[in-house]
């Protein structure tokens, strides 16, 4: 029986086929004419007629019943031999997802013309393009440029802009300036001539976003092809040294190996630093904990909390000696203050309200002018170019925060970077004790230790009495109390863990003038006895200087 059907492949199927397709329902409708299932196989493709084998031997509606769902998928299409009275309908083709996709691809096929004895031409024409005219907006053409003194390339910290209502956050850092070997310059580019805030980065250990230190609120751009012999912005890499003693003498200081160091810009702290014990520092989030300060404050039970310093090791710093063209001077200047402990923020504070008492403690940093004149930096009252800055021979007598070993100063040689000379001596004293013969007897050895209290501030120091290696009576301890406050009153007992009952006050509201005038007797006692003639033995000496040790401990313990 004929059919006038016939079945193809989707991927033969091309667009001469389009009048002929049929729907699976309309194919089954013609099917159904035919009485035996091995008429309908024989109809089928190849590659059809191996997917319905294993209906061959089902009766022929069960067979066409299959069949349809071979069609319904898409890959094999049903045609008519006589053209469709009615092209498909987008409705009626939405059920075949796969048929309709292919209908739609022959559909847009370029048309295709056909002549005898020709090769085949096809219409590649397209019309003519019609320009439409998009306003573009002007690039950005201004520019900040930020000056450092002496060339950096690698460091960590860097330069950020704050974003605007039409320009995202722009970060940069120094690079050589090719034409001015004594600077670098961080460049911020395609700007708009609008006023940013300008912050100095560092890095922070563990945490993404850098600490922000503000330099500038309103720095204005410029035509990006101006240049000048100065910016108007200015930074100078600073690498502090400290005095061995209180006379301030620039042959006798060291580097530093510990305490912290405070940066105090228009007399309020800008940065706090720790000095690490490689000589390196790290900054510490002063309005992070000055916020959290303040918090604290106003809580039932406060905490004084440790400062934790989590900025990157640097081997200098940073500070601002030219913002928006006003050299930093005076009372807009940069000041530079040591301490070998963490100040706690009540008396960061007192420094920032009392200009007198932060200028007796802190070095003022306004001979930085000097580089405008020159573009170096020569030996001044407070600073030293680092070439020039000698580092003296530090011995077990002078503050275990202070070293010779000058590995990463000698690096910077080149730089352009200062020495800023900060106070670094003791403000202490070694203080030393006998302990009772009870010991040797119940064969313990008490563990003590020396408590020292301000009575002006919250300044607190204990410290572990250790036994004096250099003496062969294990009778005697001592420890080093440091970095006293100099307008403090102190009260200094010694107690032990083990007996809460066990303080002694060595003495009581005694002025930090009172402790040091005490101190240089001692001083001056030592020296005479270091004066011993070359031919006496050295336990002589030490038994000479014991001595004398124990007379400062009587001195006193008598007052």
């Amino acid at each position: 029986m004929t059919t006038h059907l016939r079945f193809v492949s989707r991927f033969s199927l091309s667009a001469n086929n389009l009048d002929y397709i049929l729907l699976p329902e309309e194919a089954a409708r013609k099917l159904q004419r035919i009485k035996k299932t091995a008429t309908l196989h024989a109809l089928l493709p190849s590659g059809l007629r191996m997917n319905m084998a294993i209906y061959a031997r089902r009766n022929p509606m069960e067979y066409i019943g299959h069949l349809m769902k071979e069609l319904a998928r898409g890959d094999y299409v049903a045609l008519s031999m006589t053209p469709r009275p009615k092209a498909l309908s987008e409705s009626e083709l939405k059920k075949f997802p796969f048929l309709a996709q292919r209908v739609r691809d022959l559909q847009d096929q370029p048309q295709v013309f056909r002549k005898a004895g020709y090769k085949t031409v096809t219409d590649f024409s397209s019309l003519a393009r019609q320009p439409v005219y998009v306003p573009v907006e002007p690039t950005p053409e201004h520019k900040i440029v930020v000056e450092f003194a002496g060339q950096w390339s690698g460091n960590p910290a860097g330069l950020r802009l704050d974003k605007t209502d039409s320009q995202h956050v722009s970060t940069t850092k120094p690079r050589a300036d090719r034409q001015a070997s004594h600077r670098s310059v961080a460049v911020f580019k395609g700007l708009e001539n609008v006023s940013r805030k300008l912050f100095l980065t560092v890095p922070l250990n563990g945490q993404v976003n850098p600490l922000k230190l503000l330099l500038a609120e309103n720095v204005t751009p410029v035509d990006k092809q101006t240049e000048q012999e100065e910016w108007d912005n200015v930074l100078v890499p600073v690498r502090p040294l400290a005095y061995l003693n209180g006379e301030k003498d620039m042959s006798q200081a060291a580097e530093l190996k510990g305490g912290y160091l405070y940066v105090f810009w228009k007399n309020k702290l800008w940065r706090e630093l720790k000095v690490n014990d490689k000589g390196y520092y790290q900054d510490i989030d002063v309005e992070y904990y000055r916020h959290r300060n303040t918090t604290e404050k106003s809580a039932t039970q406060p905490v004084v909390e440790y400062r934790e310093a989590e900025g990157f090791p640097l081997s200098q710093f940073w500070v601002p000696y030219k913002i928006n063209g006003e050299v930093q001077q005076g009372e807009d200047g940069i000041k530079l203050m040591f301490s070998p402990t963490q100040r706690p923020y009540s008396k960061v504070e007192s420094l920032e309200a009392d200009t007198s008492k932060l200028d007796a403690c802190a070095t003022s940093l306004d001979e930085m002018s000097v580089y405008s004149d020159s573009q170096t930096f020569s030996v001044q009252a407070n600073i030293a170019d680092i070439p020039n800055a000698q580092i003296h021979t530090v011995s077990a007598d002078d503050m275990p925060w202070l070293t010779d070993t000058s590995i990463v100063m000698r690096s910077l040689d080149d730089s352009n970077t200062i020495a800023a000379y900060v106070d670094g001596h003791n403000h202490g004293f070694m203080l030393m004790v006998e302990v009772g013969l009870d010991d040797e007897i119940t064969g313990e050895t008490p563990e003590l230790f020396a408590v020292m209290e301000d009575a002006n501030s919250e300044w607190q120091q204990t410290v572990v009495l250790e036994a004096v290696t250099e003496c062969s009576d294990s009778h005697y301890r001592q420890a080093l109390l440091s970095g006293l406050p100099t307008d403090g009153v102190f009260t200094l007992y010694i107690i032990s863990p083990r007996d809460p009952d066990s303080m002694e006050v060595v003495f009581a509201d005694i002025s930090y003038q009172d402790i040091m005038a005490e101190r240089a007797v001692l001083e001056s006692v030592v020296d005479t006895g270091n004066a011993l003639e070359p031919d006496e033995d050295a336990e002589q000496q030490s038994r000479l200087q014991q001595d004398l040790m124990t007379m400062w401990q009587d001195e006193i313990l008598a007052l």
